[in-house]
């Protein structure tokens, strides 16, 4: 349970990071006359708070990470940390090594609290045991997340009547469109405007 709860907060962490790295240039604290700081120490209390702090591991894909990668990643966490209480370890598997990887950590049982999946493994992975049911926690938990989302797109998350995942968002939103070239518009005078014209071309 506490682990299906960490996983839902943790649902905010992406959009809580920009948030962060916003954050993140700060003033320079108070010098005394003589060029001391002001600030108190507090590096050693930090600390000690952080070990209370659960770090959720999430695996997810992608190409190279930037060169600033951890530093955004602290300025995420202390900002997390605070607001939710929970901390994020965020490993990205290539492209090319995604699959074999993502296999082995779910055959193997290796521990992990998030991660990206898609249509191709979904339903196996979850016939695994490897993600836990959500159903109930999404709604009385998140309630805000559950209800930005379309309902057709969690329906489309439910294996056995249950959901298992959270959905990306921007995958509910497709548009079709038709692209004309010019000189054939102007030569042949297509109303391009027109729903009868694009309806009876073939």
């Amino acid at each position: 349970m506490k682990k299906s709860l960490r996983f839902l907060s943790a649902l905010c962490v992406m959009t809580l990071m920009l948030a962060a790295l916003a954050a993140c240039g700060g003033s320079k604290p108070a010098s005394t006359s003589d060029g001391s700081s002001t600030t108190p120490d507090t590096s050693k209390e930090s600390a000690a708070a952080s070990k209370d702090v659960p770090t959720l591991t999430w695996w997810t894909i992608g190409g190279q990470v930037p060169n600033n990668f951890s530093k955004a990643i602290d300025a995420m966490n202390a900002y997390t940390a605070e607001k939710i209480g929970v901390k994020i370890d965020i490993k990205v598997a290539s492209w090319g090594e995604w699959d074999t990887k993502m296999n082995t950590i779910v055959n193997t049982g290796e521990p992990f609290d998030i991660m990206f999946t898609n249509s191709g493994k979904y339903s196996k992975q979850v016939a695994m045991g490897a993600f836990a049911d959500i159903t109930d926690l999404v709604q009385s938990e998140t309630p805000d997340l559950y209800k930005l989302i379309p309902e057709k797109v969690w329906e489309g998350t439910k294996i056995g009547g249950k959901y298992y995942s959270v959905p990306t968002y921007k995958d509910s939103a497709l548009t079709q469109y038709w692209v004309f070239d010019d000189k054939h518009v102007q030569k042949y005078k297509y109303r391009y405007q027109s729903d009868e014209n694009i309806a009876g071309s073939g």
